[in-house]
């Protein structure tokens, strides 16, 4: 273990023997910070070693275990700075140590941030704004950001208590996370006129805030808000009938992670929201006029939504990790057929065709890894595709040929299946750090699944065993989404089962794994 090594531990392990009590003073609480003249000498020679690749002795391309070493030295000292926050006994020596810098720029000196709508020491909550003598401008951040000197960032108000936009984590000081990413609100509907109408409008599914960053000297990044879910159903607009509006709408993307301090990760990317499944099954498009065979059925439920793409991971600083591409959103499942039966018709009904999945979200692209040292961050795994939906076939009674409608009138048609969604992409990974054998690229995240085509609808069975006609086929599954270079595409989607003699649907084919060359940066 390196001379950067050792006094990087020692840094962590003296502050389990002068962490303060309860009712500690300012000056135990810069000790914390004091590794002595000895080890900040030992620990400046060793990382500048580690960004000469030609000094004897520099890193392997698998020694790695001393950054480890180094943000879990980092963690201690943040736990412990966060348990002295916490502690309800310091509570009145943090407010009055903190007051003129609130008064004068808007933020603590030590302290973590917190969220719009929190309950101030003051009275009242906090509206998100500095209203302080000299921070107004917004130079010196607000309370949302973590303390001047430790402090991690506060949580991004979600986008339900936000008019629907998610607000991003706070920023750390000197020393701190950055706060996580407000979640992203779902796809719903909202109550509107038309004319004398009362009908319904779909507001789309909202991204996922970004995370803040972390302490400009050590600190992580903050990890992206997930996104929404989606929206897929049919709702009345105005139109003639009741339900006349195919809407299918995606999940919202996730947010960002926030980027990493001098010694610091990126933070991880956000999920992205998953698409919205279907709730109201197919029907015919209008109503069918008595006399006539049934036209054949249009559907007017809406495909289920697909999912929203995962956020990007943050960079590291100086020496550090690249943060985690986010995982794509799920597609949802497509809504199973049904059978229709029009009351102004005499000729019966038919099964009505299932809707599609919806296709899976792509992953996040993973985060830079430190300029001097650190590995790239992994890409986002895509989101998987959703299952298609079953076709409908005839339930009714057995009959005896030839007089079945069915048989007379082919209206008894099964309804086929649909296919499956397809899979997300995989995000990229990350690039690696500058110094020779102390950085490489992230693993690029994997294509996701696709969705398995849903199974074909039966025909009306004659008492002799026999069919008014072959089932439908099954749907064919969804493909496999294409993994970003060096990334294993996904699996594709299993074709339906068809039914009473329908053939089976298709696979889906596997996604692409492209080729990649090792990129690193360059001095």
């Amino acid at each position: 273990m390196g001379g950067a090594v050792s006094g990087l531990l020692a840094f962590g392990t003296a502050s389990l023997v002068s962490a303060p009590a309860a009712h500690a003073d300012l000056l135990d609480v810069f000790s914390w910070i004091d590794p002595g003249d000895a080890v900040g000498a030992a620990a400046a020679t060793e990382w500048s070693a580690l960004a000469d690749a030609d000094v004897p002795g520099a890193a392997s391309a698998t020694d790695l275990d001393w950054l480890g070493q180094l943000h879990d030295s980092y963690l201690n000292l943040h736990a412990q700075v966060g348990a002295f926050i916490d502690d309800p006994a310091n509570a009145q020596f943090l407010e009055a140590l903190n007051a003129p810098f609130v008064y004068l720029f808007g933020r603590t000196l030590i302290g973590d941030g917190i969220t719009i709508g929190d309950p101030l020491s003051t009275g009242g909550t906090w509206d998100g704004i500095n209203h302080s003598v000299l921070g107004s401008p917004g130079n010196f951040g607000n309370l949302h950001d973590g303390g001047f000197l430790f402090g991690d960032g506060g949580t991004g108000i979600s986008a339900a208590d936000n008019n629907g936009v998610a607000g991003i984590g706070g920023n750390a000081g000197m020393f701190g996370n950055g706060g996580t990413g407000g979640a992203g609100i779902d796809a719903h509907l909202v109550p509107g006129v038309l004319g004398n109408n009362v009908v319904a409008k779909v507001v789309d599914a909202s991204d996922g805030g970004a995370g803040g960053n972390g302490g400009w000297l050590f600190g992580d990044g903050g990890t992206g808000g997930t996104g929404g879910n989606g929206f897929a159903d049919t709702h009345y607009t105005g139109g003639y009938t009741p339900a006349d509006e195919v809407e299918h709408h995606v999940g919202g993307n996730g947010g960002n992670g926030g980027n990493g301090g001098i010694f610091g990760n990126g933070g991880n990317g956000g999920t992205g929201g998953m698409g919205g499944a279907p709730g109201a099954p197919p029907q015919p498009d209008g109503p069918i006029a008595a006399g006539s065979p049934p036209p054949p059925p249009v559907l007017i439920a809406g495909d289920a939504g697909s999912g929203g793409a995962g956020g990007a991971g943050g960079n590291a600083g100086s020496i550090g990790l690249g943060g985690n591409g986010g995982q794509g959103g799920m597609g949802a499942a497509g809504r199973d057929g049904t059978y229709y039966v029009d009351p102004m018709s005499i000729w019966g009904g038919y099964g009505l065709q299932g809707t599609p999945g919806g296709d899976g979200g792509a992953g996040g692209a993973g985060g830079s890894g430190g300029s001097l040292a650190g590995d790239g961050g992994s890409g986002g795994i895509g989101g998987a595709g959703g299952a298609g939906g079953a076709g409908f076939g005839y339930t009714g009674p057995a009959v005896t040929p030839p007089t079945s409608p069915c048989n007379i009138f082919f209206l008894c048609v099964p309804a086929s299946p649909s296919s499956g969604g397809a899979g997300g992409t995989g995000g990229d990974g990350g690039i690696g750090g500058l110094a020779d054998g102390t950085g490489h690229n992230g693993a690029t995240g994997a294509g996701g699944a696709g969705g398995a085509g849903g199974p074909g609808g039966s025909a009306q069975e004659y008492t002799d065993g026999t069919f008014s006609s072959d089932g439908a086929a099954g749907g064919d599954g969804g493909a496999g989404g294409d993994g970003s270079p060096n990334g294993a595409g996904g699996t594709g989607g299993t074709g339906g089962t068809g039914a009473t003699n329908g053939a089976n649907g298709t696979d889906g084919p596997d996604g692409d794994q492209p080729a990649l060359t090792e990129v690193r940066r360059t001095k």
